[in-house]
């Protein structure tokens, strides 16, 4: 039997316990005189009551911690309800109000003072745990990051090298020619991030630029069979967020589009965060854009890079076309 399991029947007899030391010998009462009946209903009572606390404790503190209540609220909270259990209690094993009123006034002060202290006992270890487990996810991206940097840095000499020769080239096309310099100048941009932007959080400017950049080159491949619709949202200010998890989305859609050959790009801002938004249209036949390995992999960087609840990825398949939505919540207040 797991200790959890059996530590609320454990504190429960401690509280009544402490409740029976408080209250019967300053009066010099002997609580063994009661009846059986009176007895048990009070330590069951007791029992049950503590397994109801520690229950509705852990959804207390996560939804304090989630929605940012102050401490009063808090604790007043977790004081008002022990007091309410406590008094229930006794209301049953006495069968009604008592005409004593010590029977009743110290132990809800008992009772509210040992609560306070299991909740901020088990408050305390919610936190120590939620700090290990980002510990261990940093843990397990630096042993990563690690692991791929002798590949990232093998592999880097021959696109740096590629990255100077289309800055030569650039400089070469007449200057009347602009696709050409255009088109140059895009994969530059695009073999830029690829190479000197890190794994640290950048502005999402920086990773629209990337989409355009990418955008303006895969569009080529359609030529004028492509209707294409970008929209970004221009309430987007100085918002933070990790590099290369939009443009996998984008890549995506341009790999898998058939049919009508249509792609929508929406980028806005939301009340806590950012939303991408990537449609396009699809062959009626086509089953693809749901497994493949760009998408694998996001989902694995965004369960590292954005844990828990702060992030959404909606993939939907419909007849004809396929979405995917990305919410990223950076927590930013809004006015």
């Amino acid at each position: 039997m797991k200790l959890t399991t059996i530590l609320p029947a454990i504190y429960g007899l401690a509280l009544f316990s402490l409740v029976r030391l408080a209250n019967d010998i300053p009066l010099g009462s002997n609580y063994l005189e009661h009846s059986s009946l009176f007895i048990t209903i009070e330590i069951v009572g007791v029992i049950v009551g503590c397994y109801l606390s520690f229950f509705l404790f852990g959804r207390w503190i996560n939804f304090s911690r989630k929605r940012m209540i102050g401490a009063y609220v808090e604790y007043g909270a977790v004081v008002v309800f022990s007091s309410m259990l406590a008094f229930a209690v006794m209301l049953m094993s006495h069968g009604g109000v008592t005409n004593n009123g010590s029977d009743i006034v110290i132990p809800l002060i008992v009772v509210a003072l040992m609560s306070v202290g299991l909740y901020s006992g088990m408050k305390s270890s919610s936190l120590s745990r939620l700090y290990d487990e980002q510990r261990l996810r940093n843990e397990i991206m630096r042993n990563e990051r690690m692991q791929s940097e002798l590949q990232s840095l093998k592999a880097q000499y021959h696109p740096h090298f590629l990255f100077n020769m289309l800055n030569t080239i650039y400089f070469t096309i007449d200057e009347g020619n602009e696709k050409a310099r255009d088109t140059v100048e895009h994969l530059a941009n695009l073999l830029r991030r690829q190479l000197y932007d890190s794994d640290e959080k950048t502005g999402i400017d920086r990773e629209i630029s990337v989409v355009r950049s990418y955008v303006a080159l895969a569009a080529m491949r359609f030529g004028d069979r492509l209707s294409m619709e970008m929209n970004i949202d221009p309430e987007l200010g100085d918002e933070q967020i990790y590099p290369h998890l939009f443009l996998p989305l984008v890549e995506n859609a341009f790999k898998h589009c058939g049919g009508d050959n249509a792609i929508s790009i929406d980028i806005r801002s939301t009340y806590d965060g950012v939303m991408l938004t990537v449609i396009n249209s699809t062959a009626a036949d086509s089953g693809a854009g749901h497994n493949g390995t760009g998408l694998k992999n996001l989902k694995r960087r965004l369960e590292l890079l954005y844990p828990r609840k702060s992030h959404e990825l909606v993939i939907k398949r419909e007849a004809g076309r396929f979405m995917v939505t990305l919410i990223l919540k950076l927590w930013i207040k809004r006015q």
